[in-house]
């Protein structure tokens, strides 16, 4: 739906080739950075069911996790 949107808005932007490119980038750093924060979530996600199947978590361990993403 966002993506849809996007692409509308590009094209009632009327941009030159240089801005058309400027657009393009700022679109494809915005999708790497969503991706990059989808997997750094998961770590935690995956950190935190690692340790709740342990008899005693380690909640330290997944506060660690957390900080480093």
């Amino acid at each position: 739906m966002i993506g849809h949107l996007i692409m509308h808005a590009k094209a009632q932007l009327n941009l030159n080739t240089s801005q058309q490119q400027m657009f393009d980038a700022a679109v494809a750093s915005t999708k790497t950075a969503f991706q990059t924060g989808k997997t750094l979530h998961q770590s935690v996600k995956d950190a935190l069911n690692t340790e709740l199947a342990k008899a005693e978590p380690d909640l330290a361990a997944v506060a660690a996790a957390s900080d480093a993403a």
